[in-house]
């Protein structure tokens, strides 16, 4: 394993306090653990976030019989948080968490959903997209956080088509590794797109459209 001091907070007290600890950093890696592949199917089983490649938390929201009162904090945490919030493939994160934080599962709930969009997308990357900046070829590229950890994280894969095969803890285990891989393609990736003359591009085109 590539984590240090993970920290998996289980009762509402904890979560609050470890993500307070969080409040001020300057930048988050985020991921979900989803049930389904569809977005509005996906709910918010597990989050993790880390502040590098090595540390974070990890916790259950929709696992269990907590998850208004975990969604409500996440909420607020989110509307709170300032510093940027990094992402692989943030769609599907963002589809997923604007969704069931904001609009409470209302897919025409169209206020809530420009409220959480204007949340959710502000100070944020996506490492899939940075990748394909620095990486782009015609000879193709693999963008998969896996492929594109998996020098830092050896093969930490396991089948998560159906998350409750598994114990909460291996995947909050593998949802934290999740999160800090991307730190770690982040830091090595984003120097690349900038050397590549890419910047313009990835602020001013690709995440716009994002």
């Amino acid at each position: 394993t590539i984590l240090v001091n993970p920290e998996y907070p289980k009762t509402l007290s904890d979560i609050s306090t470890e993500l307070l600890k969080l409040l001020h950093e300057p930048r988050l890696f985020i991921d979900i653990e989803g049930y389904s592949l569809k977005f509005y199917d996906a709910k918010i089983p597990t989050i993790g976030f880390s502040k590098d490649d090595k540390n974070g938390i990890a916790f259950a929201c929709d696992w269990g019989n907590q998850s208004i009162e975990v969604r409500k904090i996440l909420r607020e945490f989110f509307e709170n948080y300032q510093g940027e919030k990094v992402f692989h493939n943030a769609s599907y994160d963002l589809k997923s968490l604007i969704l069931n934080l904001w609009m409470d599962g209302d897919l025409n709930n169209n206020k809530a959903l420009l409220e959480g969009l204007h949340i959710m997308c502000r100070n944020m990357h996506d490492t899939k997209i940075i990748a394909y900046l620095a990486t782009n070829t015609t000879a193709g590229n693999d963008l998969g956080l896996k492929d594109l950890s998996h020098e830092y994280t050896g093969n930490y894969a396991v089948d998560v088509k159906d998350i409750t095969q598994h114990s909460l803890e291996s995947i909050l285990n593998y949802n934290l590794t999740d999160c800090c891989a991307t730190s770690w393609v982040f830091n090595k990736y984003y120097p690349m797109m900038i050397e590549n003359k890419q910047l313009d591009v990835y602020n001013n085109l690709f995440m716009p459209s994002l």
